[in-house]
């Protein structure tokens, strides 16, 4: 005859099927106090890492809804603006595409900025000089003072 499980032992199985009624299955029946006790932990491990990406997917969700709620919102705004003081559909046209060109400039300056928040000031510096050399030396003031103070 068995003798009956002690306190701590019923205390493992209670935790273990609670746990598991969480998790959706109990298929596995550990055999002794040692056994139930890594299937409880495992158990926490897979509750922690499962809650903790349905917590990272949920909040990524709810801040793309809150920029394109914004967004909507101050395109609603312009909309309303253009309509209440009669502006022309040219003229209108061409706020609203400003507007677009805006947000894409802010977007790329906002990627800009966090990239260069982890350079070193000397790298920002030699990263801003390639970026927009040839942009500067493009432009006719720019040009034509290069070429006068390099040759």
């Amino acid at each position: 005859i068995s003798e009956p499980p002690s306190g701590f032992a019923l205390y493992l199985a209670s935790l273990h099927w609670a746990l598991s009624q969480i998790h959706g299955t109990m298929d596995l029946q550990p055999a002794d106090p040692n056994e139930r006790a890594f299937a409880i932990i495992t158990l926490l491990i897979a509750f922690v890492v499962n809650t903790s990406y349905v917590a990272i997917v949920t909040n990524l969700v709810l801040q793309l809804e809150r920029r394109f709620s914004e967004r909507m919102q101050q395109d609603q705004s312009v909309r309303q603006f253009l309509v209440e003081h009669q502006v022309s559909g040219n003229l209108a046209e061409r706020i609203r595409n400003n507007i677009i060109s805006c947000y894409s400039r802010k977007k790329n300056q906002e990627q800009e900025d966090a990239i260069m928040a982890n350079l070193s000031p000397n790298l920002v510096s030699d990263l801003l000089a390639e970026l927009r050399g040839p942009l500067l030396q493009n432009h006719c003031f720019f040009g034509s003072l290069g070429k006068r103070v390099f040759t």
